[in-house]
């Protein structure tokens, strides 16, 4: 009983010792511990102007009991340089402060945090027991029993000072990228643990983090949580990556099939969102960057008519095809065939059947618009079925003639 009440005399006058010294009214904690019938205790707190190295305005040496059974607990300068009262720097990045603690007896023994002034908002702190490595996040005074084995002049505790972490958003760039970016930086800390929750409660990332700074790219446009843990405190930070303005890449034609003899010109409308320039490639080696384009196209065939809309670096992309068709140079009707009983008959899902009135043999070909041959056939009856499904989409010739006088009995136009 004796040893508590000059414990809590001398705590009083180091309570009077500091306040007459300026002590600030922000961050300042005693640090008690108990067991083996005894207790002691030391200060820390974070005061501007102070340093890490002794300061005759602010610290105090330690003062040891004589009777070997009392626990003691103190930080340290240097060796021989033990503090009672340990006054340190309001700190802009992560600090572990190492705890001594002698322990006579190896047994159970208390530590209780007080406040003795309140932790300021931008820090957050907790206990290492450095024996097991076990982390206690403080939250106002709070009291831990550790079981300790006899030491002397080790140290046995860090406190843990934690800074306000640090996040910074990059917004997605472009509409629908989803390449917005995060960083988030723990000042003075090469250790710590990270996730990343989107608006839905899924884990986007689940890291451990060596280096005072993370980047995670690649998160689309929403609200996020960042949880940040070190040394048991847990950080949590909401941030927003905001989209980048819609744009799209969208247009209509006047026609995707162009016939030589009206001029084949092509006609344009632009249906684009929010698009500030365009690029026209109209498949045939000729570029347009107007805003609704005309073109003339000046041999058959099939062209990718290609737009690119940009908006600032972005870009959308858009593709149709448009086809061209000399119909001076084809038969485009079965009247124009040598027999009109001769017919084509579309079976649906691009199945076709050739109709002839004569059972003789007959050669049916397939022509591309290049006058390549698609494929030949040679049959012998009045009927005869195939599929353009195989084949590439687009405009094809199709025709039917006898084998002997290569007598002509049809020829037609086929879209795939």
């Amino acid at each position: 009983m004796k040893t508590i009440k000059l414990k809590t005399s001398i705590l009083i006058t180091i309570i009077m010792l500091i306040s007459i010294k300026g002590f600030s009214y922000n961050n300042a904690f005693r640090f008690t511990i108990t067991g083996n019938g005894y207790s002691d205790e030391t200060i820390i707190r974070m005061l501007d102007g102070a340093t890490e190295n002794f300061d005759g305005s602010y610290d105090a040496w330690k003062l040891f009991s004589p009777n070997p059974n009392v626990p003691s607990i103190y930080s340290r300068v240097s060796p021989g340089q033990e503090l009672a009262i340990n006054s340190l720097p309001e700190y802009a990045s992560d600090k572990s402060i190492a705890l001594f603690a002698n322990v006579p007896v190896t047994g159970y023994y208390t530590v209780t945090i007080q406040e003795v002034y309140p932790l300021m908002s931008n820090y957050k702190i907790s206990l290492t027991d450095l024996s097991s490595n076990v982390h206690y996040q403080i939250v106002g005074d709070t009291s831990i029993t550790f079981f300790l084995t006899a030491q002397q002049e080790f140290p046995t505790f860090n406190f843990n000072i934690s800074t306000a972490v640090l996040v910074s958003t990059i917004d997605e760039t472009c509409s629908g990228s989803n390449n917005g970016v995060l960083s988030i930086t723990k000042l003075g800390n090469l250790n710590w643990e990270y996730q990343i929750i989107d608006n839905n409660g899924v884990t986007v990332e689940d890291g451990l983090a060596y280096a005072e700074t993370i980047t995670y790219a690649g998160l689309a446009s929403g609200n996020y949580l960042t949880r940040i843990t070190s040394f048991g405190i847990v950080e949590e930070q909401s941030f927003t990556i905001n989209p980048a303005p819609f744009h799209s890449a969208d247009f209509d034609l006047n026609s995707d099939t162009l016939l030589l003899s009206e001029g084949a010109m092509l006609g344009i409308i632009n249906n684009s969102v929010n698009a500030t320039a365009y690029f026209w490639d109209f498949g045939d080696g000729t570029t347009s960057s107007a805003n609704n384009p005309t073109h003339a196209y000046f041999a058959e065939g099939l062209y990718n008519v290609k737009l690119v809309a940009y908006n600032n670096n972005c870009s959308k992309e858009l593709e149709k095809t448009v086809v061209v068709i000399n119909d001076q140079m084809l038969s485009t009707s079965v009247n124009e065939t040598e027999n009109q009983d001769n017919q084509l008959l579309a079976l649906g899902q691009n199945r076709f059947k050739v109709v002839a009135k004569s059972a003789e043999p007959k050669i049916i070909t397939l022509y591309n618009l290049e006058g390549k041959v698609v494929f030949k056939e040679v049959f012998n009856t009045n009927q005869y079925q195939f599929s353009l499904s195989e084949y590439h989409k687009g405009l094809y010739v199709l025709t039917v003639v006898t084998t002997t006088e290569r007598k002509n009995l049809l020829q037609v136009k086929l879209m795939n």
